[in-house]
Formats: structure tokens, C-alpha cells, sequence
């Protein structure tokens, strides 16, 4: 799961992952973290993010162009930028996204959402993150709570933790953004 997770440099230092979100019928690659860590600022066209993977020490850049999708949110404290495979050259994974946040996502805003209140009330989770930039840390809770799209956790977070996976140790399955 390490190639999956990245340190990003920033006005600080964050934590980013790789995923495939349903985008147009397709699953598109992407990196997400949160706002705070990568706002709209530093995704502008022409800005460069860099960031670095666990099993490689060196730091990779990408650029931010106008063919690149991006979007970012203040309140919802979360950004998502398209990874370009053939021109990024991350050499990283991706994680999956568990089927329930899928659905979650799907559903109408209308329709009520709420069966993820008990969705993982009996699944233990993890973080994998990187605490005050140092190496990579993976910290383990009990069962999250979840209210509305909230998702509340008690695995152990410090300063760079920002923008890490919340996954399920059962299946190592995305449900959220720390």
C-alpha cells in the first residue's frame, strides 16, 4: 500500500494517496489530499506540486496544465487532481475505493444517504500517513463513526497527516479522507 501513498511538499507538508474515481463511465486516476494542503493557489495552471513516494527517495513534479482536471473545495476541505500516466511517471498504485462510498456518491442528492451512518460500525480501519514529513506510519483505530459525509476516527494523526487515506484492514479499501 506505500506506492499508494505520497508526502507532498507544500507551504508545509501533507499527505496525498492515488485512486481511481468513477469519472464519465471511466474510473480516472487521480491524487486527492485536502484543501488545506493544496488549495486552489498552488493548483493553478502553470504551479508544479511535488511530492514523493515511500519506495523512492527522489521527489517527482507535477505539472498543472489546462489539459489536467483539478478540482478543490474549502469546505469540503478536499483536492483532486488527474494523474497523467503517461507523462507523470509516479510508478505508483492505486486504492481502491470500497463499493458502499461508490454507491454513497451514485445516489441521488435527494435520496437519503444515511445507511452509511452503520455501514462500517463493526470494521476496524487505518491510516497510512506521514506524521511532521518524517517516514511513512501507519496508525490503526476501532470502528469509525459516520454521520452525513463525515467519517470520525481515533488513529493516532500529527501535523503532515493531512490528506491521508482512511482505509478498511479488511479489504484495504478506501472510505475516506483524513
Amino acid at each position: 500500500m506505500n506506492k499508494c501513498v505520497c508526502k507532498i511538499y507544500s507551504q508545509g507538508e501533507g499527505t496525498g494517496f492515488f485512486t481511481r474515481i468513477p469519472f464519465n463511465s471511466k474510473l480516472l486516476p487521480v491524487l486527492i489530499t485536502n484543501n488545506h494542503v493544496l488549495g486552489q493557489n498552488e493548483i493553478k495552471k502553470d504551479s508544479k506540486i511535488t511530492l514523493s513516494l515511500n519506495f523512492d527517495k527522489d521527489t517527482k513534479t507535477i505539472k498543472i496544465d489546462d489539459d489536467r482536471k483539478t478540482f478543490t473545495n474549502q469546505k469540503l476541505d478536499i483536492t483532486i487532481i488527474e494523474i497523467k500516466e503517461n507523462e507523470d511517471h509516479l510508478n505508483n498504485e492505486y486504492i481502491d475505493l470500497d463499493d458502499n462510498i461508490i454507491q454513497y456518491f451514485k445516489k441521488n442528492e435527494d435520496e437519503d444517504a444515511s445507511y452509511l451512518k452503520d455501514m462500517y460500525s463493526n470494521k476496524s480501519i487505518y491510516l497510512l500517513h506521514y506524521p511532521k514529513g518524517n517516514n511513512i506510519v501507519v496508525s490503526y483505530a476501532q470502528p469509525p463513526k459516520c454521520e452525513d459525509s463525515e467519517i470520525t476516527h481515533k488513529c493516532n494523526t500529527d501535523q503532515g497527516s493531512s490528506g491521508s487515506p482512511i482505509l478498511l484492514i479488511d479489504n484495504q479499501k478506501l472510505i475516506g479522507v483524513h
